[in-house]
């Protein structure tokens, strides 16, 4: 785990952020075209999680996109409890997500962590 100051510095630093998220249109799309090829899978494309089938499965639509740190909350003891992070659209991240699903952008120079061999973070490369 890495430490709650050093996660603290980089939040505060004002770096830019990689965070993976769901692409909502792409899959409304396919299951569209899944729909249309062969009338199996019922739904309603407005809200993907009411299935009328629920054997039917999402598609895999994951895609990582950049962006800030929008706002941060924190707990009474100091701890952190959670981040907003994105840039038109927010997503929260909560500290166990850090290095997983969101992953810091900062250059080798930084990284007193090693944080970028450990697959936990992005070099920047500007």
């Amino acid at each position: 785990m890495i430490d709650q100051q050093y996660i603290k510095e980089l939040l505060f630093s004002g770096i830019w952020f990689k965070y993976m998220c769901y692409d909502h249109k792409e899959a409304v799309k396919e299951l569209d075209n899944i729909t249309n090829a062969n009338d199996v899978i019922q739904y309603n494309s407005q809200n993907l999680f009411e299935f009328i089938n629920s054997s039917a499965e999402i598609p895999d639509h994951i895609v990582w996109r950049t962006g800030k740190l929008r706002e941060i909350y924190f707990k009474p003891n100091g701890e952190i409890k959670k981040m907003r992070i994105g840039n038109c659209w927010f997503k929260i991240f909560y500290i166990k997500d850090f290095g997983i699903t969101v992953k810091p952008i900062i250059f080798k120079s930084d990284d007193i962590y090693d944080l970028i061999n450990k697959g936990m973070a992005i070099e920047n490369t500007i």
